[in-house]
């Protein structure tokens, strides 16, 4: 079954698709992860960038990847006073280090309050283990990564840096 997933995130289909990165966080907090912040009176801080941020690849294996880290920090949250997960995503460019080098970042991080990495387990519910190395094949196929920020003191904190689409250069 692992096996499986990790080819479903491996494929490399070109389809054109593009994916708005504030767009998914908002539908997938809209829909089911609400319900579960409510229920366990968590509090959601959503930081969006105020521009559009897309990046390669459609939707789909995105919401993967951010619904698991979610699920998980709500997880890692419980008997937490306080409980707050906070969703951020951002652009930046970084200074080229030549004239073919201009590619944007898109990043999106979740920090969970008051819980550590080794209280941040993989899905109990879900029954696999596996969700770090599939969120991780998922992204690093679009040229990005995830990474633990070690830094955070507050609890735990994750990052998922993606290569961004040039809007205007893409004509979208």
């Amino acid at each position: 079954m692992v096996q499986e997933l990790l080819d479903y995130a491996r494929k490399d289909k070109c389809s054109g698709e593009t994916c708005d990165l504030n767009q998914l966080a908002q539908d997938l907090i809209e829909t089911f992860i609400n319900c579960r912040l409510k229920r366990y009176r968590i509090e959601i801080v959503m930081e969006l960038c105020p521009e559009t941020l897309v990046v390669e690849g459609g939707c789909g294996q995105l919401d993967i990847v951010l619904s698991n880290l979610l699920v998980n920090a709500i997880d890692a949250l419980d008997k937490t006073p306080s409980p707050r997960i906070i969703v951020r995503t951002w652009r930046k460019t970084p200074m080229p280090l030549s004239p073919f080098q201009t590619t944007a970042r898109a990043y999106r991080r979740i920090s969970a309050s008051g819980c550590s990495i080794p209280s941040f387990p993989p899905r109990k519910s879900a029954g696999l283990r596996a969700w770090p190395v599939l969120s991780q094949a998922i992204v690093t196929k679009r040229g990005g990564f995830i990474a633990y920020d070690a830094a955070y003191g507050e609890g735990a904190r994750f990052v998922v840096k993606l290569p961004a689409v040039d809007l205007e250069r893409a004509k979208l």
